[in-house]
């Protein structure tokens, strides 16, 4: 038992110590070649990074819950810009009914022999001549601030 236990430390401490070295040469052909024995004596060793420790469970789990948290985030973000993209579209949509409107509204008054408007009493009272220009002025403003 004890013999066994005495063996047990022995290899231990010797593969602790025991470091392979790792050389890479080129050969005469210009090839790269990677040994853990030296070809010549001009063949230097390689430093090799030491690997990092598997994580633990914990850090498993915070990483996870991390992970899950973020794509949370960004699945509200991306539904977030949606609902946004579909305001944008929508009110794009409503300036472009009203600048149809409004081209339409131009195109009717520049092409009637007569422009009025109906009063409260139903009765049609027709625009003079300064009225029709001022009409069309306005209109044409309205198109050229907010129609593309």
């Amino acid at each position: 038992m004890v013999k066994a236990g005495m063996a047990c430390v022995v290899l231990a401490l010797m593969a602790g110590s025991a470091q392979a070295a790792v050389y890479k040469y080129t050969d005469e052909h210009g090839r790269v070649h990677y040994s853990d024995k030296p070809p010549h004596d001009e063949a230097k060793p390689m430093t090799l990074l030491k690997s990092q420790p598997a994580a633990d469970a914990a850090d498993l789990a915070e990483r996870r819950e991390r992970a899950g948290r973020l794509s949370q985030a960004l699945e509200e973000e991306a539904e977030e810009a949606a609902v946004e993209r579909k305001a944008r579209e929508s009110k794009a949509q409503d300036l472009n009914r009203r600048c149809q409107w409004a081209r339409d509204q131009l195109d009717q008054m520049r092409g009637a022999s007569g422009v009025y408007e109906l009063d409260e009493k139903g009765q049609r009272r027709y625009y003079d001549a300064a009225q029709r220009a001022r009409g069309e002025a306005e209109l044409s403003a309205t198109i050229a601030r907010n129609c593309r």
